[in-house]
């Protein structure tokens, strides 16, 4: 029975995908052993990756949406375009330019490393063959090896007793890994038994030795010494890193007694500086020197890639000197880069370290501190060499990145929106604000069942917030390192900035959230913040509440609700409010009893004073009861400017002794609302009092953008060529007065005849 199209197509992208697996892992064997075999297998990787991407058409959209892949990209692609202004021969250059093809390793073996099974398969193949290095280094210490050789340097030193299975400065930088991992495994791995962790231990200490006393480099010294500072305190905090100082002290204390190379530098250098000697560490000296000075000609995009040999060149037959192969690199790889590709080649070097530190938070603990020790091993190596030109430390790195990558990729797809089931929702602003944005938390309950949800308020807000059935819990936002710590006590699997903040955003990176969302229009999302969906907000037609929801996007397939099906996402239950029934609260039986909320905190346009006075006198005494509601210091305000109001006896003060819970379980027995734009409007509307809401025709202030919602709510808008931008400092606004008090009160008597 033959197959379908759909079957064949499935079998043979099963077969790209084992393929190109297969190739990964003889990269792995091969990146220390032979750069003939390691190219075969990387060209085949090549070609099944190009299977993959046909066959499975999204392979390479998922793959350019890692960040890792696309650092390395971004590099190998800053490092194709300084062709254009290189001051080598562009044959030179191209040729060069093939070098860090191991930059693409992470988009090239992404699809396969993604998998556990694959990438373990690739890093305990690395991992064995690192280790025949070790042996066979520890075989030549004792007898020469016939394919090994002694290295020599270019000053015709030849040093005999440098045992070395290859080169020595490679194979100390390629044991790094092997002794990051089993000092790292011995560390960490808390239930691994006691004899599996101490045969870890020996195996780093072996390791350590073969680096440090027999290959007998510098290099060595810089790998071991940033490994162990590293480890201990990744691994004891303080007291690590003390004990790692102090480790550090005793390598290159016994450094300097047991290796000659290593000893002799600091006399080198003093030689150097007094008379310019030509020695290996006065060389490197001059290397450093002509790099900087490259640097310093062409900051801001470098002289190109493979120009440091020519200028470098030039620089010594200007002293009358000839250099020699050893210089075709400056033996520093962050002035290398900053000599070929500027300051825009070094800071996308350097940040993309630092990202890969800051990834390295969202994985498990083992691959934190790998991923970590990674970048500790890179930059430790790179104080002294280049790597990632310098074929099989090349080789290695992108292999390295490539794991790196793979785990991130993994970790994504675990910890992304999709699998998001605990939310903390950011509105640390006003009261109507958070009111708001009570409907994402009613959106989040309906469409991720099971879902927690909880609101990051500030504190005078926590009860409006507490109010809402679809509210799990209040966070109550102080400072960024209160929200911090409740973050890490909380451990929730995304948090939305409703409301930005580059210092809790920041706070929540900190704590390890693993999706944190905030629009793309503040730059420290950018930095801080894993999904950004681009919400405008000025200039906009959508509502407040509908601008809300947007960001929601990562979460729920669709936010693009219309404006009446968003009062009932609210959830506002003002007779579940904890706490007594508000007996206090000045109601009369008989009559409308009308909430007035005169003031706005400053936070909206006020119908004048007068007019709620004129309003007042306006209707019968006998059948109103206005309740003058706001904050004591508003009342007192009011109690200022109008001492008469209060007298009233259709009027009762509100402003005193009553609480926001107090105002959620009254609204419901109000007759009527009449509210400036501000809080306690959206309150009453959310939860399904008659709202009469006043605005003027502004944009960005109008009902478009902030009219209350909810089954019986109401505006009267202010005549539009009333609306005018007030005067700093005016008395009252002149649009809002151009609201008429009759226009008023006839609404006034339809909204409490509708109720």
């Amino acid at each position: 029975m033959s197959l379908g199209p759909q079957a064949q197509a499935g079998t043979a992208a099963r077969f790209a995908h084992a393929v190109l697996g297969a190739c990964a892992v003889g990269c792995a064997a091969f990146a220390p052993l032979g750069k003939a075999p390691f190219n075969l297998f990387f060209a085949c990787g090549v070609l099944a990756f190009c299977a993959v991407a046909i066959l499975d058409r999204g392979t390479l959209a998922r793959s350019l949406r890692e960040p890792v892949a696309l650092w390395a990209l971004a590099l190998f692609a800053l490092y194709a375009a300084s062709l254009a202004w290189t001051a080598a021969p562009l044959r030179e250059g191209a040729l060069q330019l093939g070098s860090y093809r191991v930059l693409a390793m992470p988009l090239l073996f992404l699809p396969v490393l993604t998998d556990p099974v694959w990438r373990e398969r690739t890093l305990r193949t690395l991992l064995a063959v690192l280790g025949v290095v070790l042996a066979l280094s520890l075989v030549q210490s004792v007898h020469p090896l016939p394919f090994a050789r002694a290295s020599r340097d270019e000053f015709g030193i030849l040093y005999r007793d440098a045992y070395v299975f290859s080169d020595r400065i490679r194979q100390a930088i390629q044991l790094g890994p092997l002794l990051l991992w089993a000092a790292g495994t011995a560390l960490f791995a808390r239930s691994a038994s006691r004899r599996a962790r101490l045969g870890l231990l020996a195996i780093a200490v072996v390791t350590a030795i073969d680096v440090m006393w027999l290959l007998k480099g510098r290099t060595g010294t810089l790998v071991v010494s940033g490994l162990l500072i590293y480890l201990l305190h990744a691994r004891f905090g303080a007291r690590g890193l003390a004990l790692g100082v102090v480790g550090v002290v005793a390598v290159v204390a016994s450094s300097v007694w047991m290796n000659a190379r290593f000893g002799a530098t600091l006399s080198d250098i003093h030689a150097y500086r007094q008379a310019g000697a030509r020695n290996a560490t006065g060389e490197r000296l001059e290397m450093w020197r002509n790099a900087a000075r490259m640097f310093a000609d062409a900051p801001l995009f470098g002289a190109g890639i493979e120009s440091y040999p020519v200028l470098s060149a030039a620089a010594y037959a200007a002293k009358g000197r000839e250099p020699a192969e050893l210089f075709h690199d400056p033996h520093h790889e962050f002035l290398y880069v900053a000599a070929e590709l500027g300051l825009a080649g070094l800071l996308l070097l350097v940040g993309g370290l630092i990202a890969l530190w800051r990834i390295a938070g969202r994985f498990d603990e083992r691959w934190c501190w790998f991923t970590r020790g990674v970048v500790v091993l890179y930059v430790s190596a790179g104080m002294a060499n280049c790597l990632l030109n310098l074929g099989w430390t090349g080789y290695l790195f992108g292999l390295l990145l490539a794991l790196v990558a793979g785990r991130h990729a993994q970790a994504r797809s675990e910890q992304g929106p999709s699998r998001a089931r605990a939310f903390v929702i950011v509105r640390h602003d006003n009261l109507g604000d958070v009111a708001l944005a009570l409907p994402m938390a009613g959106l989040l309950k309906r469409e991720v069942p099971g879902c927690t949800v909880h609101f990051a308020v500030r504190g005078y807000a926590r009860d409006v917030a507490s109010a809402s059935r679809h509210v799990d819990g209040v966070v109550v936002v102080t400072d960024a390192a209160a929200f911090e710590r409740d973050l890490r006590a909380l451990r929730p699997d995304a948090v939305v900035f409703a409301f930005p903040s580059e210092p809790l955003a920041r706070a929540a990176a900190h704590a390890g959230v693993p999706v944190r969302v905030g629009t793309a229009r503040r730059w420290y999302h950018w930095r801080w913040c894993t999904v950004r969906p681009f919400v405008r907000r000025r200039g906009t037609s959508a509502h407040e509440a509908q601008l809300n929801l947007r960001l929601l996007a990562p979460f729920v397939a669709d936010t693009a609700l219309p404006r009446e099906a968003l009062w009932p996402l609210a959830g506002l239950a003002p007779s579940a409010v904890p706490g007594p029934a508000a007996a206090g609260w000045p109601l009369r039986d008989g009559v409308a009893n009308v909430l007035l909320q005169v003031r706005s905190n400053g936070n909206g346009k006020e119908w004048p004073l007068r007019h709620y006075l004129s309003l007042i006198d306006a209707l019968p005494a006998d059948r109103f009861n206005f309740v003058i509601n706001g904050t004591p210091a508003e009342g007192d305000a009011l109690r200022a400017a109008a001492p008469a109001l209060f007298a009233l006896p259709q009027v009762t003060d509100a402003t005193r002794g009553f609480t926001i819970p107090d105002l959620l379980r009254t609204l419901p027995r109000m007759d009527a609302v009449l509210s400036n734009s501000t809080g306690p409007m959206h309150l009453a509307a959310l939860s399904g009092a008659p709202t009469l809401g006043l605005f003027v025709d502004l944009p960005g202030m109008d009902t478009v953008r902030w009219g209350p919602l909810g089954p019986h709510a109401h505006t009267i808008v202010a005549p539009r060529e009333a609306c005018v931008r007030c005067p700093r400092g005016a008395p009252e606004c002149p649009c809002m007065a151009a609201i008429e008090v009759t226009r008023v009160a006839r609404a006034l008597e339809a909204t409490i005849a509708s109720k």
